[in-house]
């Protein structure tokens, strides 16, 4: 699969961070297209945020033109409003915005881009799975696991008594709650199956992040690449075990083991690494410099998008937000 996207050109670039997916595409590229010329580039939050640290580990290891950003949330109040302009979806995480400057630094210098999107989805790498996993092994507790998969992914509450001890065993006294739009249907779930296999093909065909990441392609004029994302592995991924994809310990077994001969097992070895706006407090900061203009009520209201109990909840947690860091990224 690498072979086939890289082959073609000169000069690429790859977009790094603490994780191993896109070092292990990195790694494949330099085997199977080792003429080409590799640039990578990383952002983080800080100099010593673990995602530069890693992005320069992996690009020393293989000699790649490396550039480093370090996210300054002060443009918040700028960058916010493009991203959901792009994106017309409301629903990004943090790390959004993070890979939307990135890549217009990255696409604008070199107009191929490559990543590692895709690998967690395809062989079970995020903490939904390990869920699905367990619901596969041990069939007599489904429908409880089940019941914290729905709490998890959507805040729907659980409906048998095992499903509310698994969450108060997780959550304790403080479950997720989403925001409910007024007038809206009440969610009823998201798509759920009991074999990690069936539960992938579902969830490859419409992955979320590219509702952010493709905008930012067609902006900056850049061809974006996945080996992850090739019918061709995605197929026979599909034939692999999922027990060798998800497990309670370990997650993507099955890649970390293919991968064995492209990296180091210091970079092999990586657990997985989540992208954040700030490490110091500082978003949580700007947030609530900007949440008196970007919560009027007047606005909110008028276009029937929450309800006033629920815009005051919102009021309050600006009022966390400088000190806590789950307060920030409710408020986000």
């Amino acid at each position: 699969a690498v072979h086939r996207q890289a082959q073609a050109y000169e000069r690429v670039s790859i977009t790094l961070g603490g994780g191993v997916d896109a070092a292990i595409v990195l790694g494949a590229i330099r085997r199977a297209a080792p003429d080409v010329r590799v640039s990578s580039f990383t952002i983080g939050a800080a100099a010593d945020d673990w995602e530069i640290v890693g992005a320069r580990e992996t690009a020393g290891e293989f000699g790649t033109e490396h550039h480093e950003s370090v996210f300054d949330p002060s443009v918040i109040p700028t960058e916010l409003p493009r991203l959901v302009w792009l994106t017309e979806d409301c629903g990004s995480r943090e790390e959004a915005m993070l890979q939307m400057q990135v890549l217009r630094e990255e696409g604008t210098q070199t107009g191929v881009v490559f990543g590692g999107h895709g690998a967690d989805v395809l062989f079970g790498g995020m903490p939904r799975h390990r869920l699905v996993g367990l619901a596969e092994r041990l069939p007599m507790f489904r429908t409880p696991l089940r019941d914290l998969f729905q709490l998890s992914q959507a805040s729907v509450p659980p409906s048998t008594i095992l499903g509310r001890a698994l969450q108060a065993a997780v959550y304790g006294r403080t479950p997720p709650q989403a925001l409910r739009v007024p007038g809206a249907n009440a969610t009823r779930g998201v798509f759920w199956r009991p074999e990690v296999n069936e539960f992938i093909r579902g969830t490859i065909q419409r992955m979320h992040s590219f509702n952010y990441l493709e905008p930012e392609h067609e902006v900056v004029g850049a061809t974006f690449h996945s080996p992850f994302l090739d019918p061709d592995l995605i197929a026979t991924s599909l034939t692999v075990p999922g027990r060798l994809k998800s497990g309670w310990r370990s997650q993507k077994w099955v890649l970390r083991e293919a991968a064995r001969d492209l990296l180091p097992v210091s970079i092999l070895r990586r657990r997985k690494a989540i992208q954040r706006l700030d490490v110091n407090g500082t978003m949580g900061a700007v947030l609530a410099d900007r949440a008196d203009q970007w919560l009027m009520g007047s606005a909110i209201e008028q276009h029937r998008l929450l309800t006033a109990c629920q815009l005051q909840e919102l009021r309050r947690t600006r009022d966390r937000a400088r000190q806590s860091r789950e307060a920030a990224h409710l408020l986000w």
